[in-house]
């Protein structure tokens, strides 16, 4: 009596193969990305900047400053003005529907009790002559 048919080997194979391709797969998608960032989408397209970079961006006549990692919708051509009555978001979304724009502003997590690591000093003794 066999242990294992020639037909269980390709199964057992098949299905080793496939963890495999699909655990190749998650690794970009769990790799540590740069999150702390700007996202604007305006006309069909995504804007990612760095929350470090202070600029001023002009879309579907809307004027957007980026700047002290913070963003804000300065102008905007839409009759109530809604989005520039905001102000000024350092997290979370501004968008102009008129325009069709909207501008959101993604952080990293900090979790709960969370404490860097302790850094390690010399010690230092100091003998008085």
């Amino acid at each position: 009596m066999k242990l294992f048919a020639p037909f269980d080997i390709f199964i057992a194979i098949f299905i080793i193969g496939a963890f495999v391709i699909v655990g190749a797969g998650l690794k970009p998608a769990l790799a540590p990305q740069n999150i702390d960032k700007f996202i604007i989408f305006a006309d069909g397209e995504k804007i990612e900047i760095p929350l470090s970079v202070d600029t001023t961006i002009i879309r579907n006549s809307v004027k957007i400053v980026l700047q002290n990692q913070t963003a804000q919708f300065v102008k905007s051509e839409c009759r109530n003005q809604i989005c520039t009555s905001i102000g000024v978001i350092s997290s979370g979304q501004i968008v102009c529907v008129p325009n069709r724009v909207m501008v959101s502003v993604h952080r990293r997590p900090v979790r709960a009790g969370f404490k860097p690591a302790p850094t390690k000093m010399p010690r230092i003794d100091v003998y008085a002559n």
